[in-house]
Order: structure tokens, then sequence, then C-alpha cells
């Protein structure tokens, strides 16, 4: 979708059909915009009625203006592309140097299936996902339906999207990226 800015104090409405069914998200083409947050995720539906679902996003995050970097570097320090990987975010939350800012949750209903639409809506590092004691169910890759399979975790790298289930379990648990 292109077209002129819009005006502070304006608002413009897009219309377009939707399509495929599934989960999608949109984001700025310049790439200093994505690492600063101008995206989000869209879910297209089939026809009602539609199973309850949990939105989760899932980023790099660079504390600060996306200007030009020095350094791109893995976790341990070795230098791979032009970013250095600074923390990451689950639903826009997360920790950095220590503080305890409060982290996304997640109200599961133990004995059912419980869906979650994922995208990693981040730049550069790939996240392994997984969500302690439970098997996560994965259903789309993209948009797209696949075989069903089951795994421990899954690996998702910046621009993919995820549909996956889980059986809750009773209790608290982690969701680990």
């Amino acid at each position: 979708i292109t077209q002129h800015a819009i005006l502070s104090g304006h608002s413009f409405i897009h219309k377009f059909t939707a399509q495929p069914v599934g989960t999608h998200w949109y984001h700025s083409h310049y790439f200093n915009q994505r690492l600063d947050g101008i995206f989000g995720m869209f879910i297209v539906h089939d026809a009602p009625p539609v199973q309850p679902y949990f939105v989760l996003s899932v980023m790099d995050w660079y504390h600060g203006y996306a200007g030009p970097s020095d350094t791109l570097s893995s976790q341990d320090g070795v230098p791979i592309s032009s970013l250095k990987y600074v923390s990451g975010l689950i639903n826009g939350r997360g920790r950095y140097n220590e503080e305890r800012f409060p982290l996304s949750d997640f109200m599961l209903v133990p004995g059912e299936e419980n869906v979650f639409r994922m995208c990693h809506t981040g730049a550069e590092f790939p996240y392994e996902i997984s969500i302690d004691e439970h098997l996560l169910s994965i259903s789309t890759m993209g948009a797209n339906l696949i075989v069903p399979m089951q795994a421990d975790f899954l690996f998702i790298y910046p621009g993919e999207c995820y549909d996956f289930n889980i059986l809750a379990k009773s209790g608290t648990f982690w969701l680990r990226a």
C-alpha cells in the first residue's frame, strides 16, 4: 500500500481484500523504521466461528534510534553484521540491563488447545521459541497450512510467521525466546 503522507490530526482508511487466510504482518520497507517499531501484525480470518488465539510478536530491539551501527555480533560477541544484539522483546516487552520490567503474560486454559499466532517482527536475529514442559503443535508456516508436527521448540527468523497450538497444563510456565 503506497500513498501520500497522512498529516498530523488527519486520518486515512485503507480498504483492501485481505488474503490469504492466516497470520501476517505489515512493516516499513525502510529498515531503520522497522527497527524502531513501525510494524504490526494482522490476522486474516476464514468464515466464523473463529477459535480464540494469542498474538505473539518476537523481535530484536536496540534501545535507541536505529541509525547507523558499527557491528552486529552474536550473543557471545562474534561480529557477523552491522548490528549488535542488545535484547529481545515478546509482544513489546522484555528485560534490559537487569531492569525488572513487567513481561508479557498469557492466561491459558488448562486441558484445552491454546492457539498462538506468531511473527518475528525483528531485523536480524533468529529465535528458538519454546514453552516449558509443553509440546508445540505447529500447523502453519507463513500462512500456509502444513501437516501438523509436534516439536519441543521451533526456530523463527525475521519476517517469518507460524501458528502453533499447545495443550496447556495447569501451572505457570515460561515462554522462552
